[in-house]
């Protein structure tokens, strides 16, 4: 069987060939569409078709592209078996149909709301309002640090270590950092600084090829960001709202 359907395979492989330069012959002027790298059975394969997940042929696109021929061989000759006919593959096959058509509903599903969604005008008015109600969704918690750097971590290390349980950091000396959110304290130094919990803790963090060593300072409770700071979320977020009240999908005619 294994011989078989290698046979078959590679019979294919040739038909495709020589389909390919008797197309040429007889159409010497029709180039095939650019993105078609092949044709199998009538079925034109796209450079979007390749599986790429084949083990060792990520960067092997011709061993992508057999991959794939030899899957819509496989598949011709379990048809010609009737192989498709089976209920249990029939119940599969199915399922496969009835998922991709509601994943094709639910995408432009998706489309039409949002198409609603930012026809929607809203007016400066309604936004100051709407955030006034829901400011609190737009607070964060803040943190002040300071923070020193140094060459090496056996540098940064030994500054820790000679400041002791009780030493601080010098405001005047380093650098300060905040107030700032959790993502602007991250960028600015490390995610693992936000580990830091007490005021007076300390940690040795590597950041943009040096290291540093970072003291908390104080943790601000979260406090809502300004309307101008939040305007296109707070407007995002009215859209969102108004266009689920507004909008009934349900009425839409489907003649």
């Amino acid at each position: 069987m294994t011989l078989h359907f290698a046979l078959l395979f590679f019979a294919g492989l040739s038909m495709l060939s020589c389909d390919a330069r008797e197309g040429a012959r007889e159409n010497p002027t029709e180039a095939r569409p650019a993105a078609a790298l092949a044709s199998v059975g009538g079925s034109a394969i796209e450079a979007s078709d390749l599986a790429p997940d084949v083990d060792g042929a990520r960067h092997d696109p011709k061993r992508q592209l057999e991959a794939v021929i030899a899957r819509k061989l496989a598949s011709a000759e379990a048809r010609r078996r009737n192989l498709d006919t089976q209920p249990d593959v029939v119940a599969k096959l199915e399922a496969i149909h009835r998922g991709t058509a509601r994943s094709e509903e639910e995408v432009l599903r998706d489309v039409l709301f949002a198409s609603l969604r930012d026809a929607i005008a809203l007016t400066d008015e309604e936004l100051r309002a709407h955030y006034e109600k829901t400011k609190l969704r737009f607070a964060e918690r803040q943190w002040r640090l300071l923070g020193e750097r140094f060459a090496t971590e056996a540098e940064a290390r030994g500054a820790d270590a000679r400041l002791g349980a009780e030493g601080h950091l010098d405001a005047a000396r380093v650098d300060a950092i905040g107030p700032a959110t959790a993502a602007e304290v991250a960028e600015a130094t490390s995610p693992e600084v936000l580990r830091l919990q007490r005021p007076g803790q300390r940690t040795t963090v590597s950041h943009d090829g040096a290291y540093e060593l970072v003291e908390l300072v104080e943790m601000l409770p979260a406090e809502p960001k300004p309307f101008d700071a939040v305007r296109a979320q707070v407007e995002a977020s009215l859209r969102t709202l108004r266009a689920q009240i507004d909008t009934d999908l349900t009425t839409l005619d489907a003649a």
